[in-house]
Order: C-alpha cells, then structure tokens, then sequence
C-alpha cells in the first residue's frame, strides 16, 4: 500500500469520526436516541479503517 492509499484511507477514517462526534451531539442535546445508533455504526466503520492500515 502506498502513501497516498495510506492517506485517503486516513481522511475516509477522519470523515467518519466526524460523523460519529456530530451523532453523538444530536444523540445528547437533542435527546435523539437513533443518534447514538448512528454513531456506533460511523464509530465502528472509523475504528475499522484505522485497523486496516496495519
């Protein structure tokens, strides 16, 4: 894997913790329970990026 693979996998991983953060403020302020859903599932998919640079 090349650097720049490395790199946009980094911003997919980026993108997605942003999702789960912003989820998780609705999930909060709102009183939103689907919004912690939603945020495990970007949580989970940023978790998995980052493991796959490995």
């Amino acid at each position: 894997m090349n650097e720049r693979d490395k790199e946009t996998l980094k911003l997919i991983a980026n993108i997605c913790g942003n999702i789960a953060a912003v989820a998780v403020g609705i999930a909060l302020f709102e009183r939103n329970p689907a919004g912690m859903a939603v945020a495990i599932v970007f949580g989970v998919m940023a978790l998995a990026t980052i493991r796959s640079l490995r």
